[in-house]
């Protein structure tokens, strides 16, 4: 999940969300909904975001005309994607903006399925590792080689 989500990113990504909302920590908190000594504890770095604690940022900033929760999950780049992807959905056709924000979205997790395929593409052609045979060396010099049959 750590190379798909980081989330040391999101909690760069909510000391950003905490200075723009001009708010202090403690107001922040009861807003959002999370304890204040667990926003002190991520904001500090002691300890890492969890995912109630994104989904409580996410409802309570959703409605926000300045908070992208694409931008706060997956990043700026992906933010980026989505903008891109809103414009061109706009310039080709005059579509409702519900579903231009349903393309974008869609075009922006495209890249990341594509990027999940390949991973579990190059996983899947990792080939196993059998034992082949075990040699025992005793103290006396000698030793013996054991062989496992193919039935099992």
């Amino acid at each position: 999940m750590t190379d798909f989500i980081n989330l040391e990113a999101i909690s760069t990504r909510l000391k950003e969300l905490l200075e723009r909302s001009e708010m202090s920590a403690k107001d922040f908190s009861t807003q959002t909904g999370i304890a204040p000594s667990t926003l002190s504890q991520i904001l500090n770095g002691k300890t890492m975001i969890n995912i109630d604690s994104i989904n409580k940022i996410i409802s309570r900033w959703q409605g926000d005309p300045n908070f992208d929760p694409m931008w706060f999950v997956l990043g700026e780049a992906c933010a980026r994607l989505v903008d891109q992807a809103n414009a061109s959905e706009a310039a080709s056709y005059k579509g409702s903006s519900a579903n231009a924000h349903d393309k974008a979205l869609e075009l922006a997790l495209s890249s990341k399925i594509e990027e999940v395929g390949r991973l579990k593409a190059s996983l899947e052609g990792m080939k196993p590792k059998v034992i082949d045979h075990i040699t025992v060396f005793y103290t006396d010099r000698s030793f013996e080689t054991y062989r496992l049959s193919a039935d099992e």
